[in-house]
């Protein structure tokens, strides 16, 4: 983050051109967006503008606990379809991608379809293909694998 917040110094010639104009979300989300950014001590401040008509107010949730947050996700989603909400009209932003592994988990337990349009879903990530191999292999009898392996 210091690189960015610096750069203006490090360059002095650099021009900042702020992006604040979004096309994908409605105004009620940038609100909550822009609050959450007008909270960062250290920032270069802006003003996120939708240009989409209003839609439904988002509804933050704490959670008590971390691992409390799937479930309690999961739990309105139930509620907001069981209340006649069409599955294609609920979205759940995060942070950042790597918040997002609880709460699939916790979707994929509930039985409950998703799609992730940004980064890729945990399970299908090449990593855990690696393991599931290397796991099989294992499970081979008479497989025997030098401990320099690993």
């Amino acid at each position: 983050m210091e690189n960015i917040l610096s750069f203006t110094t490090r360059y002095p010639a650099a021009k900042t051109f702020k992006i604040e104009t979004n096309y994908r979300s409605v105004p009620e989300i940038l609100e909550l967006s822009n609050a959450a950014i007008a909270a960062n001590e250290v920032q270069i401040e802006k003003q996120l503008r939708s240009v989409r008509p209003t839609g439904k107010c988002p509804r933050p949730r704490p959670a008590q606990r971390r691992p409390d947050t799937g479930q309690i996700v999961v739990q309105r989603i139930r509620d907001l379809i069981e209340e006649g909400t069409d599955p294609s009209e609920i979205a759940v932003l995060y942070r950042a991608h790597f918040h997002s592994m609880e709460l699939q988990m916790e979707l994929t337990r509930g039985e409950i379809p998703f799609r992730i349009t940004s980064g890729i879903r945990f399970s299908s990530r090449p990593i855990l293909g690696t393991w599931w191999h290397l796991c099989v292999l294992w499970s081979i009898p008479g497989m025997n694998f030098p401990s320099a392996a690993w």
